[in-house]
């Protein structure tokens, strides 16, 4: 029931255009970080979560027929703006924080600041190439 709700609600906006949408908000990003591209990845992970391959399908025809370097350009930009984790600091602040102290380095301070926005961006990749969409 669950997976019909959703492939619902994909559809929906599938058919709305939210696909053609998503790959323009991010080749208009020029692999610049914003709230716009932060809430266009999540909408791009919800309309291709659980493998939804016409939307998949539908991206892929759009760049194929329009020829959007831009978007991976853009996709190369965001990337390259994405943190490296130190391992080392990660540690050494969860240590900190299970034993309720604040280290110096970390001042409170989170390692990794874009750590959702980095994990929404190749989540999105994952969902747009994984299984039946090899094209991509």
């Amino acid at each position: 029931m669950e997976k019909q709700k959703l492939l619902y609600q994909q559809a929906r906006l599938h058919d709305r255009g939210a696909a053609e949408m998503v790959l323009q908000t991010i080749s208009a990003s020029k692999g610049e970080t914003g709230p716009m591209v932060a809430a266009t990845l999540k909408l791009g992970i919800a309309i291709l979560n659980g493998g939804n391959s016409t939307v998949q399908q539908k991206m892929l025809d759009y760049l194929k027929e329009k020829k959007d370097v831009g978007f991976f350009q853009s996709l190369a930009g965001l990337m390259q703006s994405c943190s490296v984790l130190d391992l080392n600091a990660f540690e050494r602040q969860n240590k900190a924080e299970g034993l309720g102290m604040v280290t110096e380095e970390g001042s409170g301070e989170k390692v990794l600041q874009d750590d959702e926005f980095t994990c929404d961006l190749f989540r999105f990749l994952q969902l747009l190439c994984e299984g039946h969409n090899s094209g991509l």
